[in-house]
């Protein structure tokens, strides 16, 4: 039987005497910034559980910072060939995996882990993904609740997850609106993001919340990364469901065109990126589609503004 997490009455664990920014500054060895913001973050006990990616070399050395900080760990008992998105570290976020094999299996590859300041939380998500297929599985909804997401977004990520491959962003957002900047999730592959989640909504209060006081908390675990967060997240992002995300912080907006000389992209290949780079702007024609050098697009694909 799993435990029912709405009867568990989760508080925050009480601090013990663990340096947080040592162990943050330590934690960086074997993940990305924001995967060690969100270890802290369940450290504090604002999270009940964290799960995230671990390449197996780096196994050992997340499990005795855990034993140090006095958190619990439960690995899975399977491990993914393949890397999430990329085989950097930093991409840790994805849902998407490789092939399953056995832990046990000497093929390399990545372990999950659940780490919390409850072992029986920490057992339980590890059990409802093992045997339920947990944030895509029949218990996503009780699984995202071990995760600490909110409850709104755990049911808009049940409902469109599958439809729109795991990456549930174009029904979530409206094309040529502004949403604050702690809810922008499209720089998780650059290992950039305040929330460990896909928002219901680009303007979700709930989700806000959660960003702006892990903003708080990076600020005081280090200022430099905090001010890198900020002003990357605030951005202009053309979000395309098979090309790629497209990310431009310096533009010039006329009407419903924008201008620029530089962008980040999530892909090297795609056609959108020669576009975009040959031509310098892009024309928003409605929430779906719009035109880089007198070529109309649109497929899935929308444009969001973070301030």
């Amino acid at each position: 039987m799993f435990l029912l997490y709405k009867k568990l009455k989760y508080k925050p664990f009480p601090m013990n005497c663990v340096n947080q920014k040592t162990l943050f500054r330590k934690a960086l060895h074997v993940m990305g910034v924001s995967d060690a913001l969100q270890l802290i973050a369940t450290l504090k006990g604002l999270k009940p559980v964290f799960r995230t990616f671990i390449g197996e070399e780096d196994s050992k050395e997340l499990e005795s910072l855990c034993c140090g900080a006095g958190l619990d760990f439960v690995y899975s008992k399977f491990k993914c060939l393949d890397y999430p998105r990329t085989q950097d570290k930093s991409s840790a976020y994805s849902v998407r995996m490789g092939k399953r094999v056995s832990r046990k299996s000497k093929k390399h590859g990545r372990l999950i882990i659940y780490i919390s300041k409850s072992g029986d939380l920490a057992t339980e998500a590890c059990a409802l993904e093992g045997a339920c297929g947990g944030e895509t599985g029949k218990h996503a909804v009780q699984f995202g609740r071990l995760l600490g997401y909110p409850e709104c977004c755990i049911k808009f990520w049940t409902k469109y997850c599958h439809k729109y491959n795991l990456e549930p962003i174009i029904p979530s957002i409206k094309s040529f609106k502004s949403y604050p900047f702690y809810n922008n999730i499209s720089l998780k592959y650059f290992d950039i993001r305040l929330i460990p989640h896909f928002p219901c909504s680009g303007d979700c209060s709930f989700s806000a919340t959660i960003g702006k006081r892990n903003l708080m908390l990076l600020r005081k675990l280090n200022v430099r990364h905090a001010l890198r967060f900020e002003k990357m997240l605030k951005t202009l992002v053309l979000f395309t469901q098979n090309n790629g995300i497209f990310l431009i912080n310096k533009y010039k907006r006329h009407k419903s065109t924008f201008e620029f000389k530089e962008f980040l992209s999530s892909s090297s290949s795609s056609p959108i990126e020669e576009l975009l780079s040959e031509n310098g702007q892009f024309t928003v024609h409605n929430e779906r589609s719009i035109e880089i050098g007198g070529n109309l697009l649109n497929r899935d694909m929308v444009t969001m503004i973070y301030r």
